[in-house]
């Protein structure tokens, strides 16, 4: 073995050194043949990284004969972790011939141990380029295994279109005076992760409603997704786009039939479980409708005053008040968001300052909050307690006072307007009566709310 594979390495080496006799006086000749020829080549090459001598020789010629080979022709995982953990450093000193590559052989046979192994003993040789290669060629190896184990338990999902889940998508929303914004989440909640891997997206906007499809794959397992709208108002059907957005969501811009701003999204007044505001581009077009509101009241108030009928007069105001009302945006971590006995109040529509019966002809119980001071976002006991007492009030001031009305602004969507206010410490309670305003001291039982009315 060992001894014979030395005098052939000093065939290679005699060419250099001058006339060398062959070991145990040998005559050695090459075979011929093509085989026989490159494998003369191969230890040639090796011959000259190896230093000259016999001990050299022999530990050159171990490695040369085990190293290639060992472990693509080892059968067991045993058998590669016994030449990988060889005593007396032999496995160290085997892995620095081993290629990259004999760690995609061992991670395809499942063989753990003894790729973690293999991986040691090139950190140890710290060869840079030789523990790049290794961690390009474990990687590949592993991403494929992942890829063919998803591939897997994606099979086991059902295959039928009919068995195959909905997922009603989240949304959120926003609007300025001709177009509404919405940013679709491929979930059925919108704090989950959406799915990434969609295809045969189809998206269809009407004078009426938004449809939208898809068909992907998330947590291995097959889900189509739509969405389905029936918006408030009509839209313009060629005036509108979409585009894929980052983290599994699409955006959607949408132009309205008819300058407007909408008190929701949807016609039914039953908003969808998943459906919330868009914060961000809410916050971008708040001026925006705010300049809108105010012109739009100017031409509502022109025309109200070309009309001599006093009954004509009167629902006129309760429909300005409702079209203003609708100006006022509020936030899902209001504890009024969903409840529409407390009129939500801004600077757009501010009815303090409103002529009319509803107006300033009306007391207006005002309560101003901010929903993050009192930490409504964990249903802190002092938003649920403070939310719960403002509804009772707005439940009973009407049935004993039918002139008063009761209201809330919520100071971290009109920070300006509640600063011009003088608001105070919140939450912060003030009636406005006859275009005078008063703050409320003490508890908010009906009785001193009654007298705090009247006074």
């Amino acid at each position: 073995g060992h001894r014979r594979f030395a005098e052939l390495l000093a065939v290679c080496h005699a060419p250099r050194l001058g006339a060398l006799p062959a070991p145990g006086g040998v005559a050695m000749a090459w075979p011929a043949g093509p085989a026989r020829r490159r494998l003369h080549g191969m230890l040639c090459l090796l011959v000259a990284a190896v230093p000259w001598g016999s001990s050299s020789l022999d530990a050159a010629a171990e490695v040369a004969v085990t190293a290639p080979t060992a472990l693509s022709r080892a059968s067991t995982e045993a058998e590669a972790l016994a030449l990988l953990m060889a005593p007396g450093g032999q496995g160290l000193a085997a892995a620095k011939a081993w290629d990259p590559s004999e760690a995609g052989r061992l991670i395809s046979r499942s063989w753990w141990s003894a790729s973690k192994e293999l991986v040691r003993a090139f950190q140890q040789e710290a060869n840079t380029a030789r523990t790049v290669a290794l961690d390009s060629a474990v990687r590949k190896q592993v991403g494929a295994l992942r890829q063919s184990a998803d591939d897997l338990l994606l099979a086991l999902s059902p295959q039928e279109s009919e068995r195959i889940g909905v997922v009603r998508c989240a949304s959120q929303w926003a609007q300025n005076s001709t177009a509404i914004f919405l940013t679709v989440k491929f979930a059925h909640r919108w704090s989950s992760p959406g799915a990434l891997k969609l295809h045969d997206e189809s998206m269809n906007v009407s004078s009426c409603c938004l449809n939208f499809s898809a068909s992907g794959e998330h947590s291995q397992l097959r889900k189509r997704y739509a969405l389905d709208l029936h918006l408030f108002g009509d839209v313009l059907e060629d005036a509108w786009s979409w585009q894929h957005a980052s983290a599994g969501r699409v955006t959607v811009e949408i132009g309205k039939a008819k300058p407007a701003a909408w008190p929701r999204l949807v016609r039914s007044t039953s908003r969808p479980a998943n459906l919330g505001v868009w914060d961000a581009m809410e916050s971008k077009w708040q001026s925006e409708l705010r300049d809108f509101g105010k012109a739009e009241k100017r031409q509502n108030k022109e025309a109200k005053s070309a009309q001599a009928d006093p009954e004509a007069a009167e629902a006129d105001d309760e429909a300005l008040h409702d079209e203003f009302s609708r100006t006022c945006f509020n936030n899902a971590t209001s504890p009024f968001f969903k409840n529409r006995q407390i009129a939500v109040l801004c600077d757009t529509y501010w009815p303090p300052r409103m002529k009319g019966k509803l107006g300033r002809s009306t007391t207006w119980l005002v309560l101003f909050y901010s929903p993050s001071e009192m930490k409504c976002d964990d249903h802190s006991a002092k938003c649920t307690t403070t939310g719960d007492r403002w509804l009772a009030v707005g439940k009973k001031i009407p049935q004993v006072s039918p002139d008063a009305k009761v209201g809330a602004v919520n100071c971290d969507l009109h920070a300006s307007f509640c600063s011009a206010q003088d608001v105070g410490h919140m939450p912060y309670v003030r009636r406005y009566k006859a275009g005078k305003r008063k703050i409320l001291y003490g508890d908010w039982d009906i009785d001193s709310l009654m007298q705090f009315i009247r006074s």
